[in-house]
């Protein structure tokens, strides 16, 4: 028997994208809607409980896709519906959550940070999201400036030198990223730590992610790279993708 795999979800009933690839299993991705909301789907067998890496990459393209042309919600993969009523059900009765969420997601993509720490670091991962300090006098210095990026950078300066004094101070890293990228994202997220695997040494994982709005990538990035370059521990930067850490509502989708 098929079933819907929904892919992400997203305001109005726009077609999928030119540049939309196959869906998993080569199905053919569709749009479908109700109440001012759509969704991406394609139909295929009920999917194993181990997805092939294939699936992953290919139910993968097809969230970016979408993404890159508008504001997304985009779903974990397994997600499943049993027939085209239950997705158009599914959106009607989650309006008022799935709305404001893509208010909040719209413009921003998802940047990651790991940091590689030693065992036993006393560092805390906070399970909800910080927002940072306000940027909008920074914004304004800028905005007189005749080299706006630079004087951008110059204002911020200062609350990224006392946040990262703050977190020295009590070694906490999270809180150190957090000051170092004050004002170029909007949300955040700390997982972990968690044992690293094929570490030489007995190290651990922290993870943290950052919803960014689209304009500020490439000051991130290079805010990022002039961070890195002070801190101890090893670090890696990922991104942009789609905000799948912040997107996911917590409802089992299908069935």
């Amino acid at each position: 028997m098929m079933t819907c795999l929904l892919y992400c979800l997203f305001a109005g009933q726009a077609p999928p994208p030119p540049q939309t690839p196959p869906g998993v299993a080569g199905g053919k991705v569709e749009v479908t809607g109700r109440a001012g909301l759509g969704a991406a789907l394609s139909w295929m067998d009920r999917p194993r409980s181990a997805a092939p890496v294939e699936d992953l990459l290919a139910y993968g393209k097809v969230v970016a896709a979408f993404h890159a042309q508008r504001t997304v919600i985009p779903l974990r993969y397994g997600c499943l519906c049993r027939d085209r009523d239950q997705v158009l059900t599914l959106l009607e009765a989650g309006r008022g959550r799935f709305q404001p969420l893509l208010a909040e997601l719209a413009g921003c993509v998802e940047m990651g940070v790991r940091a590689l720490l030693p065992a036993g670091t006393k560092e805390e991962a906070a399970s909800q999201p910080k927002a940072p300090p306000s940027r909008l006098a920074c914004a304004a210095r800028a905005k007189a400036s005749e080299h706006p990026g630079l004087a951008y950078l110059s204002a911020r300066r200062g609350n990224h030198e006392r946040g990262a004094q703050q977190g020295r101070a009590g070694g906490d890293w999270p809180s150190r990223c957090r000051a170092a990228l004050a004002g170029l994202f909007v949300r955040s997220l700390s997982q972990g730590p968690v044992p690293a695997q094929g570490a030489e040494d007995d190290h651990q994982l922290l993870s943290m992610y950052f919803l960014v709005p689209r304009p500020w990538v490439g000051a991130f990035r290079l805010t990022f790279a002039a961070y890195s370059r002070e801190e101890n521990v090893k670090l890696l930067l990922s991104g942009p993708w789609p905000p799948y850490s912040f997107a996911a509502p917590s409802q089992d989708y299908g069935r």
